[in-house]
């Protein structure tokens, strides 16, 4: 691979270029800038605040739909974060939810 000089006026840190042996220790160092940043674009995209609160609202509707147990601490969270929520209410609703899947799976059982 062609070694290339970087114009003084382009060069503001005054180090000496990198020098790659063979253009796949060249290729190597860019896979692997790309890697690095694209690990942190996506590490980034998930830790943002709301994240949290979404993914125990998920667990809260999935859980219900499907007739699962529900985490009362996730159902806490949802209802502390909205405020106006209330708890037991809520909790009778997510029961409800979950009636049509027990009873089609009822259904096809006999």
């Amino acid at each position: 691979m062609k070694n290339r000089h970087v114009s003084s006026r382009l060069d503001d840190s005054r180090s000496a270029a990198t020098q790659f042996n063979s253009p796949e220790e060249y290729y190597r160092k860019q896979y692997f800038k790309f890697l690095d940043s694209a690990i942190s674009s996506v590490n980034s995209r998930f830790s943002q605040p709301g994240m949290d609160l979404a993914c125990k609202m998920e667990s809260v509707l999935l859980g219900a739909a499907t007739g699962k147990e529900t985490d009362v601490d996730d159902i806490t969270s949802v209802v502390d974060f909205y405020g106006n929520l209330d708890k037991e209410r809520l909790m009778s609703q997510l029961e409800i939810l979950g009636l049509p899947v027990s009873f089609c799976i009822n259904i096809s059982s006999t």
